[in-house]
């Protein structure tokens, strides 16, 4: 997992992994049988990481706000690992967790499967997508630093915090819209 957070998964082989390890590429193999079976572990692994803590109480608002920022939290700490992870099938038992809990919990407020599943994954891919967007933009910062005063005011700003918040409630408020329109 380090490896990949320092070089990128595309950068991991399993020769690469060996010499990284000070270990012959036969005893890696004894270990994990191909890189498609070491991804899927480090997947696993970062998976089991998420920690989500069940809400029966809270409305099923809350319920995905706090499935979304974990996710987030996670794709900050690992960006790479997180990516492997949302890029990997989901057939493992570990990786399909998460994924089947925001999807109970959005049954159970009284979305229809189709409804669910897009709302799931568009949660997903915003909590995930948001950390990178995060990153690009400290660059764009330093960037637009040099050319203060010449761009708006607004381009400016920049508080990751607040404007993921901002976007999440706006996937929440459309999912509601959507639930009460299908009503």
């Amino acid at each position: 997992m380090d490896l990949i957070e320092r070089d990128g998964p595309g950068a991991v082989t399993m020769n690469g992994l060996a010499t990284e390890l000070g270990c012959s590429i036969l005893s890696l193999f004894s270990v994990v049988p191909s890189r498609a079976a070491l991804l899927d572990g480090v997947a696993d692994a970062i998976t089991a990481e998420l920690g989500f803590t069940p809400m029966p109480d809270a409305p099923w608002q809350d319920q995905v706000r706090a499935h979304a920022r974990i996710l987030r939290q996670l794709a900050r700490t690992r960006p790479h690992c997180t990516l492997v992870a949302v890029s990997r099938p989901g057939s493992a038992a570990t990786r399909a967790r998460p994924v089947e809990s925001a999807f109970a919990t959005l049954l159970a407020a009284g979305f229809v499967g189709d409804d669910a599943a897009r709302i799931a994954r568009a949660l997903v891919a915003y909590a995930v997508g948001a950390p990178l967007t995060e990153a690009g933009t400290e660059e764009t910062g330093r960037r637009q630093r040099r050319w203060a005063g010449q761009l708006p005011a607004v381009l400016e700003l920049h508080d990751p915090d607040g404007d993921f918040e901002f976007g999440l409630d706006l996937i929440v408020r459309a999912s509601t819209d959507l639930l009460a329109q299908r009503a």
